[in-house]
């Protein structure tokens, strides 16, 4: 669980808490994800740790001679479909880890993505950015692809199904839709006024909506 005060780790009996004492780089967590090898990589307001064999290392710049650790906002993960783990900052851009306590930056090419809010690949392998301020961004090698739902929209979140459908969440009210041709996104009408603040794919392939103050809902991703 990640908090203000550390990551909190529930055994089903007690909660262990990872501070910047046990080697965190902050105490203020906002992600984490755990990659192919059972490490768990700590997204944090000052930087980025691994926790591997019960120990918490920082992770450096790949390639820095001197071992720079990686210090920037992480805000978020996904996981591509070769099994890589990525990770959106706010305003360094996107990264990519690249060994077990290193990671590279990706896509200095494309402008617009340094704050990175959230991000998740399709199955072709494209990854779709959703930036705080710039739009949504698909980006697929060295190339991208704009998007604008509109000018004054917060963008919440992003969630792929499993039939390779992509869902936006949007604080000023609403979940966005792609169409198959990946042309644009049209809102869910059922969802026009709803304040999202989270999405969470189920099993089903329905959506689980997170609001502000509307509570829990459940979207029906067949018939909207």
């Amino acid at each position: 669980v990640c908090t203000e005060n550390g990551l909190n780790r529930y055994d089903g009996y007690n909660f262990q808490v990872y501070t910047s004492a046990d080697g965190l780089c902050s105490d203020n967590v906002n992600c984490v994800a755990q990659d192919s090898k059972n490490n768990l990589y700590i997204g944090t307001v000052s930087g980025m740790s691994v926790l591997t064999n019960n120990r918490i290392h920082p992770v450096f710049h790949e390639g820095s001679n001197d071992q720079t650790v990686f210090d920037a906002y992480v805000t978020c993960f996904c996981t591509a479909p070769d099994g890589a783990l990525y990770f959106g900052t706010s305003g360094r851009g996107i990264w990519k880890v690249t060994g077990e306590r290193t990671a590279k930056k990706m896509y200095d090419n494309i402008d617009g993505i340094l704050f990175a809010q959230k991000m998740a690949f399709d199955r072709n392998g494209t990854l779709w950015v959703v930036t705080n301020i710039n739009g949504i961004f698909a980006i697929n090698g060295n190339h991208a692809r704009k998007y604008n739902i509109s000018e004054t929209i917060n963008h919440a979140n992003i969630v792929v199904d499993g039939n390779d459908d992509i869902y936006i969440g949007i604080i000023n009210g609403g979940v966005y839709k792609a169409d198959r041709s990946r042309r644009g996104f049209k809102l869910i009408p059922s969802t026009a006024n709803v304040p999202v603040t989270a999405l969470m794919l189920r099993k089903d392939h329905n959506l689980l909506v997170g609001t502000n103050g509307s509570g829990l809902k459940l979207l029906d991703t067949r018939t909207g």
